[in-house]
């Protein structure tokens, strides 16, 4: 009987600490952008993000954000700038963005080497 309340104990304990982690969203799906701070995945919306190759074969992205919050919100953007095999070669300053109530803002951002591969852009509340 003790034996079976052991097990019991063991199973549960290993159901719960599976279901632990980092969460899932905080990644988004194109498994490019992320948010740093819980409370800003409920403030913002990334509408859109694209990125392409421009002159000097440069990498370019283009984001569009919305405020779901009541008022303006300030974020914090660092993007990680990544080889072909997913290393980071360098990676920018954290850049304040004012993102305005019931407006879509619009942040460009371009690689300063034309051999950067792939990105990570990170996104976090304003650190003041």
């Amino acid at each position: 009987m003790m034996k079976c309340v052991i097990l019991l104990i063991m199973v549960v304990t290993a159901g719960v600490l599976v279901g632990c982690g980092p969460e899932k969203d905080q990644l988004n799906v194109s498994n490019r952008i992320l948010i740093l701070d819980k409370g800003l995945k409920k403030d913002i919306n990334v509408v859109r993000q694209v990125s392409d190759r421009i002159e000097g074969d440069l990498l370019r992205i283009r984001t569009q954000f919305r405020n779901r919050e009541k008022d303006d919100l300030w974020i914090d953007i660092q993007v990680s700038w990544r080889d072909g095999q997913g290393f980071e070669m360098y990676k920018t300053n954290w850049e304040a963005c004012h993102i305005p109530v019931g407006l879509v803002v619009d942040h460009d951002i371009c690689s300063m080497r034309s051999d950067v591969a792939d990105y990570e852009f990170r996104m976090r509340s304003r650190q003041r």
